[in-house]
């Protein structure tokens, strides 16, 4: 991924190891859309972004459709249960078929499918973002993001998610 983020160094924090318990906790929060898991967390997310305060806290989005079946976006109730003040800079401009649905071939194919928010383009020069995820996979779904934010010229883009 360096490679192509060039003169940006991506520097990724991972809080969680993704295991048997991590894929059955996100499948009961995520696919079940049990919300209350949202805050099990919250210490560990708040102790990660005790440095962080003055940047722009900028969790994943996920699409409408998703919204509309699962009743929230699961990266905001994260951040949200955690009591941290986030910033939704992104928004899904392409319908793609749900990351937990494609293998890592088809992950790593995918096309870009964020954009910078017409509200903040030309905001964004300058400033620290820190763009939060649920989980790290192959690291696709975090570099569109990143190559979002990087056309804007923040000062700095760092990455984490809750598991990886």
């Amino acid at each position: 991924w360096q490679q192509l983020l060039f003169p940006y160094t991506l520097k990724h924090t991972a809080l969680l190891q993704y295991n048997e318990f991590m894929k059955e906790w996100f499948h009961q929060f995520k696919f079940n859309g049990d919300y209350q898991l949202a805050a099990t967390f919250s210490n560990e997310l708040k102790q990660a972004l005790q440095s962080k305060k003055d940047w722009l806290i900028v969790p994943i989005p996920v699409s409408k459709e998703r919204i509309e079946t699962r009743g929230f976006n699961q990266v905001e109730a994260l951040l949200t249960e955690a009591d941290i003040k986030w910033t939704a800079i992104l928004e899904k401009c392409v319908e793609t078929l749900a990351q937990s649905k494609k293998d890592r071939k088809e992950r790593l194919a995918t096309k870009q499918p964020f954009q910078i928010k017409e509200e903040y383009k030309g905001k964004l020069q300058n400033k620290n973002i820190l763009i939060v995820d649920d989980v790290y996979t192959t690291g696709r779904t975090i570099l569109h993001a990143v190559c979002c934010c990087q056309e804007e010229i923040p000062l700095k883009i760092e990455t984490l998610s809750l598991a990886r």
